[in-house]
């Protein structure tokens, strides 16, 4: 029995040292260089962290300049509104002091008609002395009237009559005048604020993509597999296209 464990020590001993000679005996197995190489390194990470910080940045500025178009956009419908409001106040006044001419210009025709007419009458054959002094009297008060509510009458109306197409011209040239001493267009400021408005939404949505370039390159940083690559280009280039497109639609004026 003691012979026959001598004769099987010898094998034991030759397979420990077998087993002692082999790679890694006694340590756990290292990870492959391949599989190390799937993530990105520490360098690797660091840039893309600071590309992360930056598209937070750019979405942060995005946001605030879309607020700062929507006040803008805000200010300009306030002056045209209060623009319009004032444009068809100075019409209504035009158009009182024009209808007002017009009333007054035909009492003015009215007065000089009766005043001819009794002029005609007193210089008439047969007529009494009396009855002339009294027909000259009424002539001379009516064209005093006429006198004194002719100053009443727009002069553009006073030249062109009563007529419509007078009427027109005179309000046309008298709102032209009007528009020329302050401004009564609204036009130039409904144009502002709907490009504000237009500038607002698109920074809006580049924000958006901001935030979506920032989810890729955190997609990258956090990825092991060779995918990371793909992931980190990809957002690269969005970050390089919403930048462009930012300080294109107004991210610094």
């Amino acid at each position: 029995m003691v012979a026959a464990d001598a004769a099987t020590r010898p094998d034991h001993a030759d397979r420990s040292a077998r087993d002692a000679s082999e790679p890694g005996f006694g340590t756990e197995q290292a990870p492959s260089p391949e599989r190390a190489r799937d993530g990105p390194g520490p360098r690797a990470r660091l840039v893309i962290a600071i590309l992360i910080a930056a598209t937070g940045v750019l979405s942060s500025v995005a946001t605030w300049r879309s607020d700062v178009s929507d006040q803008e956009r805000r200010d300009s419908l306030r002056a045209a509104d209060y623009q319009d409001r004032e444009r068809q106040g100075a019409v209504e006044e035009i158009d009182t002091n024009l209808n007002d001419s017009r009333i007054t210009l035909v009492r003015v025709r009215v007065n000089d008609r009766r005043a001819r007419a009794l002029a005609d009458q007193a210089h008439a054959p047969g007529m009494g002395a009396q009855a002339r002094r009294r027909a000259l009297a009424l002539a001379a008060g009516y064209r005093a009237m006429a006198a004194v509510v002719r100053e009443r009458i727009d002069p553009d109306v006073l030249a062109g009559g009563t007529t419509a197409a007078a009427f027109g011209r005179a309000r046309r040239l008298q709102v032209a005048t009007a528009a020329a001493r302050r401004d009564l267009d609204p036009k130039p400021e409904l144009a502002q604020a709907d490009e504000a408005d237009t500038r607002s939404d698109e920074l809006r949505v580049l924000g958006v993509a901001a935030l979506i370039a920032a989810l890729l390159l955190t997609c990258a940083e956090v990825s092991r597999s060779r995918w990371h690559r793909l992931f980190l280009a990809v957002g690269v280039v969005a970050l390089a296209v919403t930048m462009g497109l930012l300080i294109d639609v107004g991210f610094i004026v």
